[in-house]
């Protein structure tokens, strides 16, 4: 439904049905079919221009009766036969298990930046634009959302991008600025960009400590036998049992 502050840029009853289509018209911005419509239905499309956009705006395809804008989906193919292999080789090519090292971490791809003045840091304002915020600032707050009071809510990004397209009268531009404070607009051209994540840096596997396959060694050499016996005690000479002296020997005296 059209806001009542607001109006239809394919006219009553009518909506864009290609919303990734660019619109350009000779001396003004070029600006996305989506976008276009937006800025009507917000109020940021003067009431007296309207009427006059609709024959202009062919390749935002127009059309009655509330088309949704969705993408385009690719036609779902037939069923395919795949076709019987030829006879595999059983035999495996020899395979090299060492594989090169990969690193897994891709190049970060810095965005192309809108034109940025070299004086305040802002995005420069085209010369049928306007700065929301005032020259020389920017909003900082892009995710932010401004409301006033009879007007329907709008994104502070979306607000500032208005404006620089020439959605936003130039007389009522001067009277934006103390109203958006929520956009937290700001002079030296604080940029607004996505945060992105640290990407981590690659992680070395540790290597495992080398292990000696050599058994440690066995002394077969066994401990060494003392053959000298223990000393045996000598036969005592006998006794005479008269005169209790040793008795004498045969070939003694």
């Amino acid at each position: 439904e059209t806001p009542p502050n607001g109006c239809s840029v394919c006219g009553e009853g009518k909506c864009i049905t290609n919303a990734d289509a660019i619109f350009a018209f000779p001396e003004q911005p070029a600006i996305q079919c989506n976008l276009l419509q937006t800025s009507g239905y917000n109020g940021f499309v003067p009431l007296t221009t309207c009427p006059l956009i609709p024959p202009l705006i062919g390749v935002c395809e127009c059309a009655p009766g509330g088309v949704a804008i969705a993408p385009t989906l690719a036609p779902t193919p037939g069923p395919t036969t795949a076709p019987t292999p030829a006879p595999v080789d059983p035999t495996p090519a020899p395979v090299n298990p060492t594989p090169a090292p990969v690193d897994p971490t891709s190049a970060p791809v810095a965005p192309t930046p809108a034109p940025v003045d070299s004086v305040s840091g802002c995005p420069e304002t085209p010369p049928n634009g306007c700065s929301v915020c005032g020259e020389g600032k920017c909003i900082t707050n892009a995710d932010a959302i401004f409301a006033f009071p009879e007007q329907p809510a709008i994104q502070c990004n979306l607000l500032q991008t208005s404006g620089y397209n020439g959605f936003v009268p130039l007389t009522t531009c001067p009277l934006i600025p103390p109203l958006i404070g929520v956009c937290e607009c700001a002079p030296g051209g604080v940029a607004i960009a996505p945060t992105l994540a640290p990407t981590p840096g690659p992680t070395t596997a540790p290597t495992p400590a080398p292990v000696d396959p050599t058994p440690a060694p066995v002394n077969p050499t066994p401990a060494p036998v003392d053959p000298t016996s223990a000393p045996v005690a000598p036969t005592p000479a006998p006794v005479d049992s008269v005169s209790g002296c040793p008795e004498t020997p045969p070939n003694g005296c």
